[in-house]
């Protein structure tokens, strides 16, 4: 009996400091909560970019009948693309589609044999090089913290294949620079990356690492033997930088929305309630 009077006790004075909270906020006056500060929250438009790029490339590819091959450095892509950043459900902020062109390359080179110093070869050539032109349609989940955002990439990819340089004496001065019949030209595959952002009141400069998987071989797997296949799927990794200019205001209101309020303001005035 005694606890429940205590319980009861407690929960008695609780509730008379609650209600003299309660009167001391009714008597706060206008001024003294004018001067009450609430830290404001700044949410993130819809907005759009367009931006150049320019990135450096490590080429190597997966053949089958496994062969021993090391990446090749090349030293030059460039790009150009347009970023929607949209919220998820009208809530989430988080998501963006990217899509581009950008100018590549393809290739490989064959490792030398620390015991025999003799490199593989393939049709006579020890690498190749290929130039390709790219078309990626990306997702793109970005997290914002203050002046730099975490970019998160995933898609896919088409692309054509310009030109080819093959390496290596035993290979034919004809098909150095040259195509064959049995070579594909068009490509297609997986890409993503990682990177970060630094964010700036009317541009955004973005710091990537990109890997892309081909899809399409470098050369139909039957062109040898009907009854011996070879398979080839190029990958590689894309250091790049990338300048982006925004074309809509990352926060705040834009000026289409200021200017439809001013719209708004003349042409659709708000009915005041009569007085009593």
């Amino acid at each position: 009996m005694k606890r429940i009077l205590t319980l009861l006790s407690a929960l008695f004075s609780s509730f008379l400091l609650l209600a003299q909270t309660v009167a001391e906020i009714d008597t706060y006056s206008d001024a003294q909560l004018d001067s009450i500060k609430i830290e404001k929250q700044f949410l993130i438009n819809d907005y759009s970019m367009v931006g150049v790029q320019y990135g450096q490339e490590l080429l190597n590819t997966f053949f089958n009948p496994v062969r021993d091959t090391r990446w090749r450095y090349q030293p030059h892509s460039f790009g150009v693309f347009w970023t929607r950043y949209a919220k998820m459900f009208g809530l989430y902020p988080y998501f963006g589609l990217q899509v581009g062109v950008l100018y590549g390359h393809q290739g490989f080179a064959f490792r030398e044999n620390p015991e025999t110093h003799a490199v593989g070869t393939l049709d006579g050539m020890t690498g190749a090089v290929l130039e390709t032109v790219e078309l990626p349609v990306l997702m793109q989940m970005h997290l914002d913290a203050g002046p730099v955002k975490f970019l998160f990439d995933g898609g896919v990819y088409g692309a054509y294949r310009l030109s080819i340089e093959r390496f290596g004496d035993a290979v034919a001065e004809q098909w150095v620079h040259t195509f064959k019949d049995t070579d594909y030209r068009w490509d297609y595959g997986l890409k993503g990356g990682v990177g970060i952002g630094y964010m700036f009141d009317r541009f955004e400069i973005h710091l990537k690492g990109t890997f892309r998987w081909s899809l399409q071989g470098y050369y139909q797997p039957d062109y040898y033997s009907q009854y011996y296949y070879r398979f080839s799927n190029p990958y590689d990794v894309n250091i790049s930088a990338g300048l982006h200019f925004l074309l809509e205001k990352r926060r705040g209101k834009t000026r289409r929305e200021l200017r439809r309020e001013a719209w708004k303001s003349v042409y659709e005035p708000e009915e005041k309630p009569e007085e009593p």
